[in-house]
């Protein structure tokens, strides 16, 4: 299982992102379904960060990767 780092509130991580300005506010942190964060990554954009999620994803899905995985187990 693979998916986005959400902060969560009164834990250091959100404490640290909020005093850092990289926090949105306006996202909810409790909602995984949806593709999405309530974080500001440091050294890509937002959109970035889930484009290559994205990517990730749907390359974990394809059909070449899986028999690989199932081969080299």
């Amino acid at each position: 299982m693979i998916g986005l780092l959400t902060a969560v509130p009164k834990t250091p991580l959100y404490e640290r992102l909020e005093k850092d300005g990289r926090l949105i506010k306006e996202a909810s942190g409790t909602d995984n379904t949806k593709l999405g964060t309530n974080l500001i990554p440091k050294q890509m954009s937002y959109d970035e960060m889930v484009e290559g999620y994205r990517n990730l994803y749907y390359k974990l899905l394809d059909d070449e990767t899986i028999a690989e995985r199932i081969n080299n187990k």
